[in-house]
């Protein structure tokens, strides 16, 4: 709430949205950035897909795991920020998943989610971090600290599951674990950095190339502000936090109105995004010849 509070304030304050020009090319080039925006999210999907595949091996085929992803993702936006998680674990208990299986994806997809933003944000600009902190900050040092409590997670899930790690090494698991996990890294990174690329040109078009715009600066600040808003509890979607993020980074170069503007933008790409993803997969899902979401 803080969050939505400090985001308005600042663009009532600054007439952030006087910024733009609303008119029929705006809403043009904003459709079809969240349309681009939701088939990017299908890389979002490879990454879910790979980490259940990896704990619960063949339990769901690949047009069931789009319909399933692309409906619960939409419920993010109820408050709790942990529903689609609830209603993706309700869905495949009911198809007889393990419990263990599913809480071990959840938290296999959120530490791979939260490392591809870092790489991302380490190939766009590097020293993004030193708008905060005041002081030069590599980023290599975060993704290297998610990179090993993601190593630790993955030790600590096979352990639970019963196996050792040197039981899992000879019984061959690791050969299935690791790839997986390894494109789902790789579908993360590549999700955050073309998403953020898209959207910082998307602005940079909008608000005519104000002074200070990096297009690689501020996707490598999108994609910050998306992690600040994953790790935040309770923010749906990350509402209000991500925004306050894009204008506390982005103010000092650009000019609160313009961070403000795309903060903006950025929420009504994603958000718009999402919704198309979950057409689509409403669509999907009544063409196909059997109902592939049971959670309904």
């Amino acid at each position: 709430m803080l969050g939505v509070g400090f985001t308005g304030l600042v663009i009532l304050e600054n007439d952030a949205l006087g910024r733009l020009s609303w008119d029929a090319s705006l809403w043009m080039s904003l459709t079809l950035a969240c349309g681009a925006y939701a088939v990017l999210s299908a890389l979002l999907v490879l990454v879910w897909a790979s980490i259940l595949d990896a704990f619960a091996p063949a339990c769901i085929g690949a047009k069931d795991a789009y319909v399933l992803y692309a409906i619960t993702q939409i419920m993010k936006y109820i408050p709790s920020n942990v529903v689609h998680f609830v209603g993706r674990h309700v869905a495949l208990r009911r198809r007889g998943v393990a419990h263990l299986a599913l809480v071990s994806t959840v938290f296999g997809e959120a530490a791979m989610l939260v490392c591809g933003a870092c790489l991302a944000i380490l190939a766009l600009e590097p020293d993004l971090l030193s708008a905060v902190r005041g002081r030069y900050v590599r980023v290599e040092e975060l993704s290297t600290v998610a990179i090993g409590l993601t190593l630790c997670l993955c030790a600590a899930l096979t352990w639970l599951r019963g196996a050792s790690i040197r039981t899992a090494i000879s019984t061959g698991m690791h050969r299935r674990l690791v790839p997986r996990f390894m494109l789902a890294l790789a579908a993360a990174a590549v999700f955050f950095a073309s998403t953020s690329l898209l959207i910082a040109t998307v602005c940079r078009l909008l608000l005519g190339d104000p002074a200070g715009f990096s297009t690689s600066a501020i996707a490598a600040t999108l994609a910050g502000a998306w992690v600040v808003g994953f790790v935040v509890p309770g923010a749906s979607a990350g509402v209000g936090v991500r925004e306050a993020a894009v204008i506390l980074l982005l103010s000092p170069a650009v000019g609160a109105a313009n961070a403000a503007a795309i903060a903006t933008l950025y929420r009504i790409v994603t958000a718009g995004g999402d919704a198309l993803l979950a057409g689509l997969g409403e669509l999907v899902r009544r063409l196909a010849a059997g109902p592939a979401y049971e959670g309904r």
